[in-house]
């Protein structure tokens, strides 16, 4: 696939090779002023919550800035979606370890209903500052994964079961090459083939692909074009394909790119804007799948601007291998001294463009 370089105010860019276009639909730069305790932040249906880890509360964003909606949330940075839509939010005391008092609040933002599970004594290892997006819901049944910085075998696999968290079934999956660090995190997804899969992201090192084998876990890393050390990767699926959406390069600014996974070139790379991210290392990226073909990217930079993109597939090019793969509607002819190809009413030229 063609490698497109594109500027944070173009509005619709697309590869002739590529299989999706973006198109930024609104941002806004009115952010909480107290940016360095708003460390993490998530966008759905529109919106975008941020976790404010000093007041406690989480802000609701729209495009035109804070809305006056908060919930009460907890002492830390992270703040995460479980698969529902419901948000999920961290009550460790920042910055340290996970104690035995330690929970995840759950919010529904609808409805403004809360749960508070807590976490089991010993679960996390080390200082947790953020979260990964969950599976299913976790109001009813659903799993959070978390990682401490000092977590060195593996991945905690919080299970909820009838609103409850379940200790039997919760524990520590175990997996080599973890890289921990107080801001790494497992985002939940479901891959192209309809399977439970898990994103481990660290920002300085490859993200990997994580699935279940038994009650472990098996990963394999994944190699980014122009991958930087800011965090915020995860995976979607559209039109039956699995992508990536990462930070890229320089590090520490605004700058992303969208990838199919295992391919060689990036689909699309949204270039920086050069506004820093007040050394919180943070490019918040998370997907909305709305259907196959149609996904809203929502983008959160501390101290930068909140901005909402949608991403569709594209309708393929037309060029001239596809046009003479239908002989019989299909002719080429000599005007003004040039090759011209024509398709019913439309003329081409050989390089596929349309003549008017």
């Amino acid at each position: 696939m063609k490698k497109l370089l594109l500027l944070a105010t173009i509005l619709v860019a697309f590869s002739a090779n590529a299989k999706l276009t973006i198109e930024q639909k609104w941002q806004t730069k009115n952010l909480p002023a107290v940016t360095n305790d708003c460390r993490q932040g998530v966008g759905h249906n529109g919106k975008f919550y941020i976790q404010d880890k000093v007041n406690q509360v989480v802000y609701v964003f729209d495009e035109n800035g804070m809305t006056g909606d908060q919930y009460s949330s907890g002492g830390n940075c992270g703040i995460a979606l479980d698969q529902e839509g419901n948000i999920v939010v961290s009550c460790a005391t920042f910055p340290n370890a996970w104690g035995e008092t330690a929970g995840i609040k759950v919010i529904n933002p609808n409805t403004g209903e809360t749960r508070l599970y807590t976490v089991p004594s010993g679960a996390v290892a080390g200082r947790c500052d953020f979260i990964g997006h969950a599976k299913g819901n976790l109001f009813y049944d659903g799993e959070l994964y978390l990682v401490g910085a000092d977590m060195t075998t593996g991945v905690y696999r919080l299970v909820i079961a009838d609103g409850e968290v379940s200790e039997d079934d919760s524990y520590l999956a175990l997996m080599d090459n973890c890289s921990p660090t107080s801001n790494t995190l497992v985002n939940a997804f479901v891959n192209a083939a309809g399977d439970d899969a898990l994103l481990y992201v660290t920002r300085n090192a490859p993200p990997r692909v994580c699935t279940f084998e038994g009650d472990n876990l098996d990963s394999e890393a994944l190699t980014l074009p122009n991958k930087g050390a800011c965090n915020g990767a995860q995976v979607f699926v559209l039109d039956g394909k699995n992508y990536v959406v990462y930070p890229t390069l320089p590090n520490y600014q605004d700058g992303f790119a969208v990838a199919e996974i295992g391919a060689e070139a990036a689909e699309f790379e949204i270039m920086p804007t050069g506004i820093q991210a007040n050394g919180i290392q943070c490019n918040w990226l998370n997907v909305e799948v709305v259907d196959e073909n149609t996904a809203m990217l929502y983008q959160y930079q501390p101290g930068g601007h909140m901005t909402v993109y949608e991403i569709k597939v594209a309708a393929p090019a037309t060029g001239v291998n596809d046009l003479s793969v239908k002989a019989e509607k299909v002719y080429k002819t000599i005007e003004n001294g040039q090759v011209v190809i024509v398709k019913g009413a439309a003329k081409y030229n050989v390089a596929g463009q349309a003549i008017k």
